[in-house]
């Protein structure tokens, strides 16, 4: 082809047609930044394609991890509630007279409360490796792009109140640790789990709900609790909000 164009144009120059060399040397460049603009089109759909086909390997892999994350924060959520209303039944039974339930259940509530650390594990794998890569900018979404990229400071506020949780359930089990007997809690609580049988001390562990110290603490450790139910409810709408885009995102 590039033979041919020359012969072209040594043949208006050796008959000295300049005019018509000049219209057809106006052509050849046009037609030449024609074939660069369609060269560079189909590049740019090659490319296009490519990324497409990434961002849908990368929307699979998040469809994933969070639904993981939901079923796992579902499994947070009960068992962050079991432990305040378990509180709350001690804290119907705290106060400075003689407690009116017996050492076996108070034993079984406490132990019900604070044996339990709550702590929401979502799994980040694939949300990490986009930010941390720069291959967010593949999710064309951009309502998308930008719950993935408040994900991270969401779960900031969730271990924040988490951790609120755990210092008042940690007060507790230091100050039980202290003043009951452990043993016969265990005991009452479990039925002799691992062969721990009853203690031969005769101290009783429901005078605890005579602490005004231990009132305080429950009270603290409930109260934040419920406040980390408010956190979970907003990351699990947020969750809920991320797996609807990603699959309208997929179906397309």
């Amino acid at each position: 082809m590039i033979k041919f164009f020359r012969k072209i144009r040594q043949k208006l120059l050796s008959e000295n047609k300049f005019s018509k060399y000049l219209i057809y040397a106006i052509g050849e460049i046009i037609l030449v930044v024609i074939g660069i603009l369609i060269a560079l089109q189909v590049n740019n759909w090659n490319e296009n394609r490519k990324n497409n086909k990434v961002e849908e390997n990368y929307l699979i892999s998040l469809k994933d991890e969070f639904e993981f994350n939901k079923q796992n924060l579902t499994t947070t959520v009960t068992l962050n509630n079991r432990n305040a209303n378990f509180g709350l039944q001690i804290l119907k039974h705290t106060g400075p007279f003689e407690p009116k339930i017996n050492n076996k259940t108070f034993d079984s509530l406490l132990v019900n409360t604070i044996g339990y650390e709550v702590e929401f594990r979502p799994r980040n794998e694939i949300i990490n490796e986009l930010i941390s890569s720069g291959r967010i900018a593949l999710i064309n979404n951009s309502i998308l792009r930008t719950e993935l990229s408040s994900w991270a400071e969401a779960l900031q506020r969730i271990r924040t109140q988490e951790s609120e949780v755990s210092k008042y359930r940690f007060q507790l089990l230091d100050l039980t640790m202290k003043e009951i007997n452990l043993r016969d809690a265990i005991t009452n609580a479990t039925g002799g789990i691992f062969g721990i049988t009853e203690s031969k001390f005769e101290k009783k562990n429901n005078q605890l709900l005579t602490s005004q110290e231990f009132e305080s603490i429950l009270t603290s450790f409930i109260g934040s609790s419920k406040f980390a139910d408010q956190r979970f409810d907003v990351i699990d709408k947020k969750i809920d909000s991320i797996l609807i885009l990603i699959k309208k995102e997929i179906k397309k």
